[in-house]
């Protein structure tokens, strides 16, 4: 049995119809809260439930986000990075407006990337590194995501039950050859 609580928001899951319930009615009687049905948002994800299956996205959020920063007609990027891009440090002086802008344009893409977003999750930490002082061609390439998540809107993280496969994940991260020591 998991069971995932944020400030006033909780969430009891498990295979165990009984435990969890039982659990669930434990924490009733000792907090004061209430349950509320079966969850279809939690902390800003839609959640979607099948027999055996489980999807969550942020469609909403991302939407925001792209209206935010006004991307919600832009070009739709193939990847959320160019391929072959190394960033280069901006040893000029630190440019107030621009780094605003830019960490609050990773700090959207960061919330995406650790909820739903994974595929983004390289690009987002590469280009990240240089939140003291961003370039004009960084806060460029934070952009580029946005681009990319134009095209990603309908994503979804899936748990599939039914396929009894446990988690897969790929990586192709390279930070032995990052040339950037921060």
């Amino acid at each position: 049995m998991i069971a995932l609580v944020y400030i006033n928001d909780g969430l009891f899951l498990g295979a165990d119809k009984a435990l969890v319930d039982s659990k669930k009615h434990a924490c009733l009687e000792h907090w004061e809260c209430c349950y509320i049905g079966d969850v279809t948002d939690f902390l800003g994800m839609k959640v979607n439930k099948s027999a055996s299956r489980i999807t969550i996205d942020q469609k909403a959020y991302l939407k925001t986000v792209l209206e935010r920063f006004d991307m919600h007609n832009a070009k739709i990027a193939p990847t959320p990075i160019l391929s072959g891009y190394v960033p280069q440090e901006n040893k000029g002086a630190v440019d107030p407006v621009c780094r605003q802008k830019f960490q609050s344009v990773i700090k959207s893409l960061l919330y995406l990337m650790l909820r739903t977003h994974p595929d983004i999750a390289f690009a987002v930490i590469k280009i990240s590194q240089f939140l003291a002082n961003p370039s004009q061609d960084h806060l460029e390439k934070a952009m580029y995501i946005m681009h990319y998540l134009m095209g990603t809107q309908n994503y979804h993280v899936v748990y599939d039950g039914s396929l009894n496969e446990g988690l897969i994940a790929y990586t192709d991260s390279d930070w032995a050859g990052d040339p950037i020591k921060c």
